[in-house]
């Protein structure tokens, strides 16, 4: 029986990497959506400043799974970074939503896409599932205009996902890779009042996560990708500084977080988010809070 075929994008970077891996496990091919090209049979070439993308590839493809877009840690956010954070994640998704939708007789069966948990804004307290209403600042109106960008495919019957990504945990990449030298040092700190809610997800479970949905035909629409357990800054400060064996002596006051500029929302924002709709479906965690994924490592 020949394999499926996933169009993946983003696949060299940090989730894309371990998600192309876990598809290949799971018997699926992968051709990665490429921006440079080099007439590889088994890569989709794609420019969404030129408006190209190889159709005839993408129709031999059972899915499409769109991660890529421009880090949110590469720059300093001006109005030029904005620009290049939302062109990277809108316009390439419109321009793969066109192709998936011109597609003949719908060849592709799903559309998987990247969004994040920054759709519901600063929302405190609240607790945030997936029919919450969406949230106010930069990054909620990024999501929401992301996720809409996905509207036309929606619109042609093809199955749409889009995945509101929390924090991932892994500690050779991303969130922890930044945080663990400093915890090392003495150096972990607290965010502001270390009150706000954070709400993450193992990469183990993340990539699972994406072949459970790509697997289960009944999901669709918005979908939260983390774990059972938000936590306040300064709990999650306090746990990964207990299983390094440090102490925690810092916090920054607002003040100072705000002299970033845009890129403080990311760090004062609160959103206490639940993963209902994998819960509902049946998915099962392999690490249902951040302290249990960080004392298998530790």
């Amino acid at each position: 029986m020949n394999k499926k075929i996933i169009a993946l994008s983003g696949a060299n970077g940090f989730i894309g990497k371990n998600l192309n891996l876990l598809l290949m496990k799971n018997n699926y091919e992968v051709w990665p959506l490429v921006r440079v090209q080099k007439n590889s049979p088994k890569e989709i070439f794609y420019d969404y400043e030129k408006n190209l993308i190889e159709h005839e590839k993408l129709a031999q493809c059972y899915g499409v799974i769109h991660l890529a877009g421009e880090n949110l840690f590469n720059n300093f956010w001006s109005s030029d970074f904005k620009k290049k954070l939302r062109d990277s994640r809108i316009k390439s998704t419109l321009l793969i939503t066109k192709a998936l939708a011109d597609l003949p007789n719908n060849s592709a069966k799903c559309f998987i896409t990247a969004s994040a948990i920054g759709i519901y804004g600063n929302r405190g307290e609240e607790e945030l599932k997936e029919d919450s209403s969406v949230g106010k600042g930069f990054l909620a109106d990024l999501c929401i205009d992301w996720e809409n960008a996905t509207s036309e495919v929606k619109e042609c019957g093809i199955r749409t996902i889009n995945t509101r990504i929390g924090l991932v945990l892994n500690e050779h990449n991303g969130l922890l890779k930044k945080l663990i030298p400093l915890f090392k040092l003495n150096l972990g700190v607290v965010l502001g009042d270390g009150k706000q809610y954070m709400s993450f997800i193992s990469i183990d479970d993340l990539t699972k996560a994406f072949i459970f949905i790509l697997e289960n035909n009944s999901i669709d629409g918005p979908i939260n990708f983390v774990c059972k357990k938000p936590l306040q800054n300064q709990e999650f400060s306090e746990i990964l500084a207990k299983c390094l064996h440090k102490k925690l002596l810092l916090s920054i006051p607002k003040f100072a977080i705000k002299l970033f500029g845009g890129m403080s929302e990311m760090f004062l924002s609160s959103q206490r988010v639940y993963p209902q709709k994998l819960i509902d479906n049946g998915f099962i965690f392999d690490y249902d809070s951040p302290e249990s994924y960080l004392k298998k490592i530790y």
